[in-house]
């Protein structure tokens, strides 16, 4: 299970960097998990947003469909 985490935790950092170097200023997700699944890692995505001036928005719940 951590080694499938880590892979998703990964795979939305690389995504961070894609975004920010193709000019992208918006990072959509469907759920909050998506920015990991520990404290550190959630606080670590933020961070790297902030650093790399992204914004985030988040699916309501209704959407998630």
């Amino acid at each position: 299970m951590a080694v499938k985490n880590a892979t998703k935790y990964k795979k939305f950092l690389q995504r961070l960097k894609d975004a920010k170097a193709n000019g992208v200023t918006l990072i959509v997700i469907k759920e909050p998990q998506e920015l990991g699944e520990t404290y550190e890692e959630v606080m670590e995505s933020l961070n790297r947003m902030a650093a790399m001036d992204l914004n985030l928005a988040i699916l309501p719940e209704d959407a998630r469909r």
